[in-house]
């Protein structure tokens, strides 16, 4: 438990770093080893690279794989977006995508992928419905008919009566 903690606050810090940075950047393929740094050190080129921050279970503090990082404009976001599977931290290509909604997405990743649905086909031909012909009965006759239908499909077994002589 104690360990969770410390890893839990440790994770906490660079967050406060590009707390004021309105664009964040989904990273993710991290090695169970990468850290903040790790992230740091790979995108610190990028002008406006304000941050990053790596998430960690909260209940047990292990590296769930993924993380952060935040940038302070578009430019810098887009240049990170274009080094999406370019850039090894420890022997792993860093996966790097922006955020599917929020202040943070980009106006066209706001929308998500557009799909076109198909139209439902209209059934042609004509339809089998189970038991049509009892659709016309009443209740009792209806029930009276299914009974007579599982007294059919049941076989008696001679060899199973017991008879006492």
């Amino acid at each position: 438990r104690h360990r969770a903690t410390a890893l839990h606050s440790t994770a906490r810090a660079p967050m406060a770093a590009g707390a004021n940075a309105h664009f964040k950047c989904f990273v993710g393929n991290l090695s169970q080893s990468a850290d903040e740094d790790a992230i740091t050190k790979a995108l610190e080129h990028i002008e406006s690279f304000a941050g990053a921050k790596v998430m960690y279970d909260k209940f047990d503090g292990k590296h769930r794989g993924f993380g952060w990082a935040w940038f302070n404009d578009t430019a810098g976001m887009k240049a990170a977006l274009a080094l999406s599977n370019r850039v090894l931290i420890q022997g792993r290509a860093m996966l790097i995508q922006p955020p599917r909604e929020g202040p943070g997405a980009l106006e066209d990743e706001k929308k998500g992928p557009q799909r076109k649905r198909k139209p439902h086909k209209p059934i042609q031909g004509p339809i089998e419905i189970a038991h049509a012909h009892l659709a016309d009965m009443d209740k009792a006759a209806y029930q009276s008919a299914m009974h007579a239908q599982k007294r059919q499909r049941t076989v008696h077994d001679p060899a199973l009566d017991v008879t006492q002589d």
